[in-house]
């Protein structure tokens, strides 16, 4: 059946996906929902989104959505992520190995990996986690009410506390 639906609307949904109440997914063109994944209630999805997995393991590969999450199109959210209620994951940003608390936001245009992003937090356009030094990957922990501006790099590993702002063009290291 989940192929059939793929074919006449271009959106693949894994029949083991767990789907929660009022699924929205506005121009639904190359949706793709992976067999693990989880979306709560009130959640919008739009074009060209993935949920998809990473690797092979018969565990939990897929992401987890929370309550009122929008999910901006291009994005790709891949692993056992966890996001939490009243996230905005906005266009083209890639989350891999993340974990977003509640009302936070990564607007567009960045790329979250091996990181933890606390509450309430923005994080702005084209910003990068760069985890991997050539040997070992690190992660990224960014605290509670936090402001980075657009075009930062977070050379991990990084710590950054709680109600911290981070100037547009900034390399933290």
């Amino acid at each position: 059946i989940s192929q059939i639906g793929r074919f006449l609307t271009g959106i693949e949904i894994h029949p083991g996906a767990k789907i929660g109440k009022r699924l929205f997914i506005d121009h639904g063109m190359g949706i793709v929902i992976g067999e693990t994944t989880t979306i709560g209630d009130d959640c919008t999805i739009y074009h060209n989104v993935t949920l998809g997995g990473t690797g092979k393991d018969k565990n939990k590969r897929h992401p987890d959505l929370g309550n009122n999450v929008m999910v901006g199109c291009g994005a790709k959210i891949l692993g056992p992520i966890k996001i939490g209620n009243n996230v905005k994951v906005g266009s083209f940003v890639e989350l891999k190995k993340a974990v977003i608390r509640d009302n936070s936001k990564i607007p567009h245009l960045s790329y979250m990996g091996d990181c933890e992003i606390g509450a309430k937090t923005n994080v702005g356009c084209g910003t990068i986690t760069c985890n991997y030094d050539g040997f070992n990957k690190s992660k990224t922990i960014i605290g509670e009410h936090c402001f980075i501006g657009s075009n930062v790099n977070l050379v991990a590993p990084v710590t950054l506390g709680d109600n911290v702002l981070i100037a547009a063009g900034s390399t933290i290291t």
